[in-house]
């Protein structure tokens, strides 16, 4: 394995960017994104490998996006109704704070079950559908980041 040092700005570039709670997103917006519905953008970039995901899962029958890219306004308002509706500790643990989300990027997006009670901020996933991925999917949920997908899967208790 080769090391390969970046520099710190290196991580708001590219396909594969890093925002959480140390580093926030430093921008710009992406501007051009896909609408997967009525209400989920995402960037466009991201959406085609998305519907060949859900393809290979099942389709959109069984997986539903839930949320996709947010402005900083639209976080600081769902973090503000968490933190009214659920206390600080759950949205500590589940919401990400104004400025910090993945979704600002365009590149994330959170999926749940298809079904009538969907919680937008911990949706019912279902455990273990990347089973049902052909060999050499290349993807592993469960809790793990695939790189070359750029998967993630953050289970609420």
């Amino acid at each position: 394995m080769t090391e390969r040092r970046l520099e710190r700005s290196a991580v708001h570039r590219g396909d594969l960017i890093l925002v959480n709670a140390q580093l926030p997103f430093a921008g710009p917006e992406e501007q051009d994104r896909v609408c997967l519905d009525a209400n989920v953008m995402l960037a466009r970039r991201a959406a085609e490998p998305l519907r060949r995901l859900v393809r290979a899962l099942g389709g959109w029958s069984v997986l539903v996006p839930v949320s996709g890219w947010r402005s900083q306004r639209e976080q600081q308002e769902i973090y503000e109704s968490s933190l009214c509706q659920n206390g600080r500790a759950f949205t500590e643990q589940f919401v990400a704070l104004p400025g910090h989300s993945e979704h600002q990027t365009g590149l994330a997006i959170d999926l749940g079950q298809a079904g009538p009670d969907l919680d937008f901020i911990c949706p019912t996933f279902l455990r273990g559908i990347c089973q049902n991925l052909p060999p050499g999917g290349g993807l592993w949920l469960c809790g793990t980041v695939s790189g070359r997908q750029g998967i993630c899967d953050r289970h609420c208790p």
